[in-house]
């Protein structure tokens, strides 16, 4: 059974040209005073706290980034994907930014809409 939280095909997308100079901003923004203030690179910063933590970290400034609109084609990644990819999901679960992606990073940054299947 597939996990029904895999972002695999998400993060992928994020390869794409378009995306990944908009992922580049928001990870400056979390990352960047820091690694600039200790002259580092963001795999020093894994070295110090783990990579464990450091990619705890990471997914924080990924689920803010999810939660943005950008000066790009299809403004949201979230949405973008849906509409190009989101077909290909074998989950019953998907990402969805939903409606006013503009969330505070202290609130849940990526909601799922799922279908509620009755046990077989």
């Amino acid at each position: 059974m597939p996990a029904s939280y895999d972002l695999k095909g998400l993060m992928k997308f994020l390869a794409r040209d378009e995306w990944g100079g908009c992922f580049e901003e928001v990870f400056d923004d979390h990352f960047g005073p820091v690694l600039k203030a200790g002259d580092m690179e963001f795999d020093d910063l894994a070295e110090i706290l783990s990579d464990d933590w450091a990619m705890t970290l990471w997914g924080c400034a990924f689920e803010d980034f999810l939660t943005q609109e950008f000066d790009v084609q299809g403004g949201n990644i979230v949405d973008e994907y849906l509409k190009r990819r989101g077909w290909k999901e074998r989950c019953t679960c998907r990402p969805n930014g939903g409606p006013g992606h503009e969330r505070p990073a202290s609130s849940p940054a990526l909601h799922h809409a799922c279908r509620v299947r009755a046990p077989a």
